[in-house]
């Protein structure tokens, strides 16, 4: 009962601190996971940087919108799974985002499904 009483307090007292960091930091901005951060996604030879909202390229430093930037990460997050048109992926988005990745002549990594919407994969040669 004693034990109970003990765990329900400490509870209580760790919500209460969460909500004070909240409160000075609505974000949520010092509960990211460093790990995450410090650690950037990488596919082929795309790295994308969520410490520095970075993109490179094999030596080329790429330069996104913001949300160029999102879907890219969505991809990087999910290599080789569809991602369909519905689930909010804009045609023109993929088009801009693929420009950018091809404008060295590098090979293609966002393809079209047909009917369906894209998938990041790499094509072996």
């Amino acid at each position: 009962m004693i034990e109970e009483f003990q765990l329900t307090q400490e509870i209580d007292e760790l919500i209460e601190r969460r909500r004070q960091v909240f409160q000075c930091d609505p974000l949520g901005l010092t509960h990211r996971n460093s790990a995450l951060l410090n650690n950037p996604l990488m596919f082929d030879d795309i790295q994308l940087s969520l410490e520095t909202q970075t993109a490179i390229r094999g030596d080329r430093e790429l330069k996104f919108t913001r949300q160029e930037f999102n879907l890219l990460h969505t991809f990087l997050q999910n290599p080789e799974t569809a991602l369909s048109r519905a689930k909010n992926v804009p045609n023109v988005t993929v088009k801009n985002l693929r420009a950018k990745l091809e404008a060295a002549d590098e090979s293609r990594v966002i393809h079209s499904l047909q009917s369906y919407g894209y998938v990041l994969k790499a094509v072996s040669v």
